[in-house]
């Protein structure tokens, strides 16, 4: 799964793409694109707790982390997400303006999608959010490529 359309096996024994470090058996041309559409997610307020110097996740967290699982699985359940850097879009349809930053919003989705879309969220290189506003149905439009677009 990387950006590099020509890719070079510099290790065959292990097959490892020169270029991200991808194993062969997991390695996706450029174009290789994962679309999800996910609930809105709960505050990062609500989502991280705090307790005798310990971060943690709150219940409100690991359910919708659940959530995503569920809807990764449903989608997906053949992928085991990406290893190598992917360029996320987050489309957030929303029934109201926040009155948070977005900021808050991608921190909690790139964290509910880490372990199903992608091993680690280090490996997003580019991230493109966009917010509407459309009161009949909130959700967010997920859309996850190898490399970068």
């Amino acid at each position: 799964m990387c950006e590099h359309v020509d890719v070079v096996w510099h290790n065959k024994t292990r097959g490892t793409c020169k270029s991200c470090g991808a194993t062969k058996r997991r390695h996706a041309p450029p174009e290789y694109r994962v679309r999800l559409e996910l609930p809105i997610p709960p505050s990062a307020n609500v989502y991280w707790r705090h307790d005798r110097g310990v971060t943690h996740l709150s219940k409100a967290a690991k359910d919708y982390k659940e959530q995503v699982g569920w809807a990764w699985m449903a989608d997906h359940a053949a992928s085991q997400g990406f290893d190598c850097p992917v360029s996320v879009t987050l489309t957030c349809y929303m029934k109201y303006p926040r009155k948070g930053d977005l900021s808050n919003l991608e921190k909690v989705l790139l964290d509910s999608l880490q372990g199903y879309a992608f091993q680690d969220d280090n490996l997003v290189h580019e991230l493109h959010m966009f917010p509407r506003y459309e009161k009949g149905r909130p959700r967010v439009e997920v859309s996850i490529q190898a490399g970068r677009s």
